[in-house]
């Protein structure tokens, strides 16, 4: 009985702080658009209140997707040792007086809080929540998805993958690797690139920058997966076309 104890409590905090509900992993399930997820960190307030906050930041994020204007650029410097990024300036520009407006069109249809995060689903107030998608999914029985390696080629759309390392705080991976993943879709859309060759007598090196300026409409988040192993954080992103 003693080892079936220690089993079980190993089990357990091995999963701790892994486990999300369905509609975070599989977000694309969610039928009701546009819809959005928030991920922020345990707040010292409330449940209530943090869920609130989500909410705001939820319209914000449908805003954002519904019509985003991308523009800055991204220096590469590349040597025979590898290509190394030296910085990136880019904007964002949309309409906010629409996520104000919003407030009163959405809802909170589910959240989810443990105390590693603080998910929150938002959604139209006509949508209509299916339970199934609250079910409780271990990410390390999640198999690991194509769309990882294989950017999905689907007609009429753009698809987009973002990743982020581990950071101390859960909400800071999955909101970089989501501005990653519409990051890859505009730049699927518009990538300009100039470069600038110096050849020395030790080495090759090309300085490139990549300038970009895109309006993407209708942002969908369809995915997320979480390698436990590597401690990386995927997104998979699209826009219609």
């Amino acid at each position: 009985m003693l080892k079936v104890l220690i089993l079980v409590s190993i089990t357990v905090g091995a999963a701790y702080g892994q486990v999300y509900p369905r509609w975070f992993l599989f977000q694309e399930e969610v039928k009701c658009t546009p819809n959005a997820v928030t991920v922020s960190q345990p707040s010292t307030f409330q449940r209530d209140t943090a869920i609130a906050n989500g909410f705001l930041d939820g319209c914000i994020k449908i805003a954002k997707y519904a019509s985003l204007s991308i523009s800055g650029g991204q220096a590469f410097w590349q040597t025979e040792g590898g290509t190394f990024a030296m910085g990136s300036n880019y904007s964002e520009v949309f309409d906010t007086s629409m996520a104000s407006r919003l407030r009163s069109t959405e809802k909170v249809l589910n959240s989810f809080a443990d105390r590693k995060k603080i998910l929150v689903l938002v959604g139209g107030t006509s949508c209509s929540y299916d339970n199934a998608l609250s079910e409780r999914i271990y990410v390390g029985k999640v198999d690991k998805p194509g769309w990882v390696e294989t950017i999905p080629d689907k007609k009429g759309y753009i698809y987009g993958v973002g990743e982020s390392e581990e950071y101390y705080y859960e909400s800071s991976s999955w909101n970089k690797a989501e501005k990653n993943a519409y990051m890859a879709v505009a730049r699927s859309f518009h990538v300009k690139v100039k470069g600038l060759e110096k050849q020395t007598s030790t080495e090759h090196q090309d300085i490139r920058t990549e300038d970009m300026s895109v309006h993407l409409n209708g942002i969908e988040i369809i995915a997320r997966w979480r390698d436990l192993k590597n401690k990386i954080f995927y997104v998979l992103a699209r826009v219609k076309i």
